[in-house]
């Protein structure tokens, strides 16, 4: 509640306690369908994000869709943070990840329909 998200980062300390590890073991045992299904049950009520890269993707794309009805285009300022969130830095990752050829074909036709 504190936070009001589950997005622990990975190497996230919570009074002593390696949370964000633990968080990230958690998914990797959701992912290979080995977590109990009451374990399961009470993390996603706790507000768990299972693929939190997807989405972290999700919102930069909801935020680059508002920006862009709002401004009429894509061409975001420098560090443009957007509700708070980095969206300049969002994008630029993702061009960085298309550049080197590993940019998933979904995400690319997302982005390309975004402009």
């Amino acid at each position: 509640d504190r936070e009001g998200h589950a997005m622990v980062p990975k190497t996230h300390v919570e009074q002593g306690f390696a949370l964000g590890s633990w968080l990230c073991r958690q998914r990797h045992t959701h992912r290979h369908r080995r977590l109990d299904v009451e374990r399961q049950a009470q993390l996603e009520q706790a507000g768990v994000v299972w693929d939190p890269q997807n989405a972290t993707f999700n919102r930069a794309l909801k935020l680059l869709l508002a920006y862009k009805d709002r401004e009429g285009h894509v061409k975001l300022p420098w560090k443009h943070r957007e509700q708070g969130f980095n969206l300049w830095g969002r994008l630029y990752d993702q061009r960085c990840t298309y550049r080197r050829g590993s940019l998933k074909e979904k995400r690319l036709a997302q982005l390309g329909r975004a402009g």
